[in-house]
C-alpha cells in the first residue's frame, strides 16, 4: 500500500466526465447553429441502425429534451450534438470538451441513441437524469471554473510510485490545492468549494488507497459500502468530479433537502453556491 500524505487538501486526477471512448458506433452527428440542428452527418452503420439514423424527429427530440432541462445561457456551450450506441445499457450520454486547453469552451453532448429510443418508450427518467449529470461536469469543468492549460495525470492500480511523485509534483503547482485531469481547479469555482467543504483528508486518503490497490469500479464500490452515508450511490464514490455531477442531478430533481446528513448538505451546498 502506497501511502500518500500532503497538508491541506489533495486533488484526485481523473477524468471526470464520461469517457466518450465507450461509445462504440457513431450513427449521426450534427453541428448546432443558432441553439438547432444544423448540418447533419451520417456515419457508416450496419443495416440494423438505419432506422435510427433516418429517425430525424428522435434525434430532434433528444435535443430538444436537453435543451430544456439547461438555462439558455448554456445553450451556445454545445457545439455538435453525436448520437452513438454501444447497444442498449452501458454508457448512456457523455459531454466532452472539443480543445484541451482554455482557448474555447465549446463542448459536445454524446447520446446512445438506443437507450434514448428506449427511454421514450418505456417513460423511464434515466436519460433525463443521465443529461443533467453530464450538464454538471460541464458547469464544473468550464473554463471559467478549471485551468485546463495546467493538466493533472490520473491514478489507478496500475499506477506506479513514480506516476504517484509526479501526481504531486504537478499538485504542488496548482493554486488551489486541487489537481484534476483536465486542470487545475480555480480556488473560487463550484468543484473546489465542493472539494473543500466534503473531501476532507482522511476521505481523499481513503479514496486514494482504495484506487490504487482496485480497479476503479471496485474501488468505487468498497468507498461507498465504506461510507455510505456520504454517497448517493457507488457511481456517486468513483471520484469528486462524479460526487459533484450526482449530487448536481439530485439537487435539481429534488432542489432542497430538510435532513441534516452529509448527504442533505451535499444537496443544500448548490444552492448556497452557483449562480446563474
Amino acid at each position: 500500500m502506497i501511502h500518500c500524505m500532503k497538508t491541506l487538501f489533495i486533488g484526485v486526477l481523473f477524468l471526470f466526465f464520461t469517457n466518450a471512448e465507450a461509445q462504440d458506433i457513431d450513427i449521426v452527428t450534427y453541428e448546432l447553429v443558432g441553439n438547432n440542428l444544423g448540418e447533419q452527418e451520417n456515419h457508416s452503420v450496419d443495416e440494423e441502425f438505419l432506422y435510427l439514423q433516418e429517425d430525424v424527429d428522435l434525434h430532434l427530440r433528444i435535443w430538444e429534451e436537453f435543451k430544456a432541462l439547461i438555462p439558455s445561457s448554456y445553450w451556445d456551450t454545445f457545439v455538435r450534438l453525436q448520437l452513438t450506441t454501444d447497444d442498449l445499457d452501458g454508457t448512456l450520454a457523455a459531454v466532452d470538451k472539443t480543445t484541451f486547453d482554455s482557448s474555447s469552451n465549446e463542448w459536445v453532448l454524446l447520446v446512445d441513441i438506443v437507450d434514448a429510443e428506449d427511454a421514450f418508450a418505456t417513460g423511464s427518467p434515466e436519460l433525463k437524469n443521465t443529461l443533467i449529470h453530464e450538464l454538471g461536469h460541464v458547469l464544473t469543468l468550464s473554463t471559467d471554473q478549471v485551468d485546463w492549460d495546467n493538466p493533472g495525470i490520473s491514478l489507478d492500480n496500475e499506477s506506479t510510485e513514480e506516476d504517484v511523485s509526479d501526481f504531486f509534483l504537478l499538485q504542488e503547482d496548482c493554486v488551489s490545492g486541487v489537481l484534476v485531469q483536465e486542470g487545475c481547479l480555480n480556488e473560487d469555482s463550484y468543484f473546489n468549494q465542493f472539494f473543500q467543504a466534503f473531501w476532507s483528508q482522511d476521505v481523499f486518503d481513503e479514496h486514494l488507497n482504495f484506487i490504487l490497490e482496485n480497479t476503479p469500479e471496485e474501488a468505487a464500490e468498497k468507498l461507498y459500502q465504506a461510507s455510505p452515508d456520504n454517497y448517493v450511490s457507488d457511481y456517486a464514490a468513483t471520484n469528486p468530479g462524479e460526487d459533484v455531477a450526482e449530487w448536481w442531478m439530485y439537487f435539481v430533481i429534488l432542489d432542497t433537502s430538510t435532513g441534516n446528513s452529509i448527504k442533505d448538505d451535499k444537496i443544500n451546498f448548490f444552492t448556497n453556491s452557483m449562480s446563474w
